[in-house]
């Protein structure tokens, strides 16, 4: 799913996390970086719907500008982005 939201004009990186569902256990939330015209969340959630289903659409597009990452490193901290949508 990360790579079919980075081919997306505009979409420099993304990572996808689950958050709880209670229907299906769990439902992908998406975190991007864009850069310049990117489309808009509603626009990428309806391609990616006739792409690869609505169940392994993301349910929320999180728009991000500076990414939290691993302490030395620069990976991004998936822990975190996890926790913050399940809160």
């Amino acid at each position: 799913m990360e790579r079919a939201l980075c081919s997306f004009e505009g979409v420099r990186r993304a990572i996808v996390v689950p958050v709880d569902d209670p229907e299906y256990g769990f439902r992908p939330s998406a975190f991007i970086e864009v850069t310049g015209k990117a489309l808009t969340d509603d626009e990428i959630k309806a391609t990616l719907s006739r792409k690869t289903g609505k169940l392994k659409t993301p349910e929320t597009i999180t728009r991000v500008e500076q990414w939290r990452l691993l302490t030395g490193t620069e990976k991004i901290d998936r822990g975190y982005y996890k926790r913050l949508v399940n809160e």
